[in-house]
C-alpha cells in the first residue's frame, strides 16, 4: 500500500508543477482495474484531507464498486444521462465525513449504455462539475481500444494511466498512449500499482 501512496504523492507533486490548472484527470488502465479504483480513493481522500472538495465521477458503467465500496444506494449517471426524471442533485452524494462526493455508474443495463458518454448532457455535467468542485476524478473501464472513450473525455484536463507493471504489456500501454494523442488528451503520468 506504501508503494500506492507514494505514486499518489508522485502525480499530485506532478499536478503542482504544471501550467495549467488540472482538476478533471481522467484514470484508465490497460489490466484490472481493482488497482485503478484503490488510486483513485486514496487520491480522492489524500485532496479531502487538505480541504479540496473532489467528485468521483465513475463511467464504468459494468461496475459499481465505488458505489458498493462507500455504501451509496442511488441511481448514477447511467440514469442522469439516458433522460430519466433524475437530477444532478439526485445522483450526487457525499461520502460521509469526508469533502469527497461521488456520482456512481447508475442502473441502466449495460447494453444501453454504450453511447451514454457521447450524449451532450455529458459534457453539460463535466462542466457543472467543474465549477462546484476543486478536483473531479473520473474513472474509466479497463481501456479498450475498439471501444475508446478518450473522444468522448477531451473536455478532461489529463489522463493518469493506472498500470502492473508485472502484467501490462508494452502493446497495451502504446495502445493507450497512442489512442490519447489521436484525442488530443494530455498524459499527466501512469501510477504503477504494484
Amino acid at each position: 500500500m506504501n508503494h500506492i501512496k507514494d505514486a499518489v504523492r508522485q502525480i499530485n507533486a506532478n499536478l503542482a508543477m504544471t501550467d495549467q490548472k488540472s482538476n478533471v484527470l481522467v484514470f484508465t488502465t490497460p489490466n484490472e482495474a481493482q488497482s485503478q479504483h484503490t488510486v483513485i480513493a486514496n487520491l480522492a481522500m489524500m485532496y479531502s484531507e487538505s480541504g479540496k472538495s473532489i467528485l468521483i465521477l465513475d463511467t464504468d458503467f459494468k461496475s459499481t464498486v465505488f458505489a458498493d465500496t462507500f455504501k451509496i444506494h442511488s441511481k448514477g449517471l447511467s440514469d442522469y444521462l439516458d433522460g430519466a426524471q433524475v437530477t444532478y442533485q439526485d445522483i450526487t452524494s457525499k461520502i460521509s465525513n469526508t469533502s469527497v462526493s461521488l456520482i456512481p455508474s447508475g442502473n441502466i443495463e449495460l447494453d444501453s449504455t454504450r453511447y451514454l458518454l457521447g450524449d451532450p448532457k455529458f459534457n453539460a455535467l463535466l462542466e457543472k462539475v467543474r465549477v462546484d468542485y476543486d478536483m473531479i476524478f473520473i474513472n474509466t473501464p479497463e481501456f479498450n481500444v475498439h471501444t475508446n472513450e478518450f473522444d468522448n473525455l477531451k473536455n478532461s484536463d489529463g489522463l493518469v494511466i493506472v498500470v502492473n507493471m508485472k502484467g501490462t504489456l508494452k502493446k497495451q500501454l502504446l495502445a493507450i498512449i497512442n489512442a490519447a494523442e489521436k484525442s488530443k488528451m494530455k498524459i499527466l503520468g501512469y501510477i504503477s500499482a504494484n
